[in-house]
């Protein structure tokens, strides 16, 4: 097993849930949550009508 599949297989339980989860799990949620603001920041800049200023529009 390669070093970074043992590291994503890894557990991680917190102290405010019961649940535990994987480091790839965290990982994947955490880069959805920021595509999600990268999204509403699109939205924010349309209707300020600052669009000019984002490359992804």
């Amino acid at each position: 097993m390669k070093y970074y599949e043992s590291f994503s297989d890894a557990i991680v339980k917190v102290s405010w849930d019961t649940n535990t989860y994987t480091k790839n799990e965290i990982l994947h949620h955490v880069i959805a949550h920021e595509i999600h603001h990268i999204g509403q920041l699109t939205v924010w800049a349309r209707e300020l009508d600052l669009s000019r200023y984002l490359l992804i529009i």
